[in-house]
């Protein structure tokens, strides 16, 4: 886990009131440090993203609880 500081976001859409994490993390590839947004209200998440910066596909996973995440792991996708 490549945690450096995890902030609670409040988002307002449409008169409702969502909380976001923001995730700080690695890329595997380029090695720049990169934020992502993640929403708590799924316990288990995983999902491949490109990297913002040198565009290689990143894999995620994140295990969420009490709005705090436990678990993470940010890897490379081997083409």
């Amino acid at each position: 886990m490549d945690v450096a500081e995890v902030d609670l976001f409040f988002l307002s859409y449409d008169h409702c009131s969502i909380i976001m994490i923001e995730f700080s993390f690695t890329c595997p590839y380029c090695w720049e440090n990169q934020l992502k947004l993640v929403d708590p209200s799924e316990s288990s998440q995983a999902f491949i993203e490109d990297c913002e910066t040198c565009c290689n596909p990143i894999s995620f996973y994140f295990k969420i609880s009490d709005n705090i995440i436990v678990q993470s792991d940010v890897v490379s996708i081997e083409q």
